[in-house]
């Protein structure tokens, strides 16, 4: 298994942020989403990665290389989408090719044009026509179609729709299944992370509050059910977060196992990335 990813001690400082000891790796045949709420970070950190921004300090190794020796080799590898779509309004998909063709070594534009015709992007239509859906699909076409170790990819699913979302998932998953290419993947759309996603990296703040497999997560964390007189009696230091509602009070907790073994009258209900990420920003409120 290759690893395309290392990351090590990150730090980048800005007047009124900074990232901070930022620490991920990534091997072939995985996808690793990126979750956290607007500002927390996430794109600061793969605009890093890319050589976008300079970082203050750390090391970023992309398929072993450092992107400061190695920029124009390693972005060979790369295939990048961000939300913004890249490509001027004023011009069709065949200036798009004609464009990719000349910048990009690996253009494969045959598999280019199936993905147009596989999404139905119009070929004769202005990109300003393109709805942000369209625009969207537009540009992981043509990061795919550049035969990428690497995809990094910023709100991927931003704009589409669910059955559109699914499909683009499921290229994703075939992407990485040969165990030799592997998936960045930042979203707000959780339960996209949730489908694809074999690791969960969840940034607030600039800083990693947690680095686990997908599995992980879902088995050792959970939501506590409690009533006010239970939770008066409940070791407040196990509450990663909690909110108080007309039934009583429910909390996010850590090795679910061992606090149910401690509290067996409790429920305890499975939880999803949207509310971990909600229960720790409310910390207790």
């Amino acid at each position: 298994m290759t690893q395309l990813l290392s990351v090590k001690n990150l730090n980048k400082r800005f007047p009124n942020f900074q990232l901070k000891n930022i620490n991920v790796e990534l091997d072939g045949g995985l996808v690793l989403g990126l979750i956290g709420e607007n500002g927390a970070g996430k794109t600061t950190f793969l605009k890093c990665i890319l050589n976008m921004m300079h970082i203050d300090s750390g090391e970023v190794l992309i398929l072993g290389q450092n992107m400061n020796n190695a920029e124009k080799d390693v972005k060979k590898e790369l295939g990048v989408v961000f939300e913004q779509c890249p490509f001027g309004d004023h011009i069709e998909i065949k200036d798009v090719a004609d464009i990719i063709r000349r910048m990009h070594p690996k253009f494969n534009e045959a598999k280019f044009y199936d993905y147009i015709e596989h999404f139905g992007l119009p070929r004769k239509q202005k990109i300003k026509t393109f709805s942000k859906g369209m625009k969207m699909k537009l540009s992981i076409v043509t990061a795919l179609a550049c035969d990428p170790k690497l995809l990094i990819l910023d709100e991927p699913t931003s704009g589409l729709d669910p059955v559109v979302r699914g499909e683009i998932l499921d290229i994703f998953s075939d992407f990485v299944s040969d165990e030799e290419h592997g998936i960045i993947f930042s979203s707000h759309i959780t339960s996209d992370i949730e489908q694809i996603a074999d690791y969960v990296v969840y940034i607030d703040h600039g800083q990693i509050v947690f680095n686990k497999e997908k599995d992980e997560i879902r088995d050792n964390f959970a939501i506590v059910k409690m009533t006010a007189e239970q939770f008066s009696h409940f070791d407040s230091q196990l509450c990663l977060g909690y909110e108080k509602n007309q039934f009583g009070v429910e909390a996010l907790v850590e090795n679910k196992s061992d606090i149910q073994e401690a509290y067996p009258e409790l429920i305890f209900e499975r939880v999803n990335l949207d509310q971990i990420m909600r229960y720790h920003s409310k910390g207790g409120k």
